[in-house]
């Protein structure tokens, strides 16, 4: 039986749960082309009150608890526990327990460059696919449901899960173990 892998990536107004809530996350499958990007403009809830996470939180969970191993970049300081405080603040259960292997931290571990950001180790490696910047008056705009600045900001969460993909597919033989 193969393993179902997925990469996993967020965006949100702030770098803490308690200030902040998501705008979007991408999840790309392993070996599938495109990445399921969530939107938190897709969702009812938004036109009411443009604050409330709680639909996103729920469609992520979902998407996330169908794989059995989960890729990040950061995640394990960030994406994961971002979330979950998302989730329990919604009065919702956080993300089960999921294999998880956090990609910066086998590159901090086992490279030796000037940056441990996906970017620099993407150029590093000399991904296919590049990221993009970001400029801070864009994401912005998308807390306020900017329909071209969200595109944007969806845009870079699905172009990020890409990268994800292509650098843990070079990673990937420093592996060790995977955490829960």
């Amino acid at each position: 039986m193969a393993w179902k892998i997925g990469y996993f990536d967020i965006e949100a107004t702030e770098l803490t749960a308690n200030r902040g809530h998501l705008l979007c996350a991408a999840l790309k499958i392993d070996g599938v082309e495109a990445p399921t990007v969530w939107r938190i403009t897709d969702y009812k809830l938004f036109k009411k009150e443009p604050w409330s996470d709680a639909d996103l939180c729920h469609a992520i969970a979902a998407g996330v608890e169908g794989l059995d191993l989960v890729v990040t970049w950061f995640g394990g300081g960030y994406d994961l526990p971002f979330v979950n405080s998302r989730l329990l603040k919604h009065g919702q259960r956080p993300i089960e327990r999921r294999l998880h292997q956090d990609a910066w931290r086998l590159a901090r571990a086992n490279l030796k460059l000037t940056s441990n950001r996906l970017e620099s180790v993407s150029d590093f490696f000399g991904t296919k696919d590049k990221k993009n910047h970001l400029n801070w008056d864009v994401w912005e705009q998308a807390a306020f449901g900017v329909k071209e600045a969200m595109d944007y900001i969806a845009d870079h969460c699905a172009l990020d899960v890409t990268v994800l993909e292509e650098v843990f597919t070079r990673l990937k033989v420093f592996i060790r173990q995977v955490r829960t």
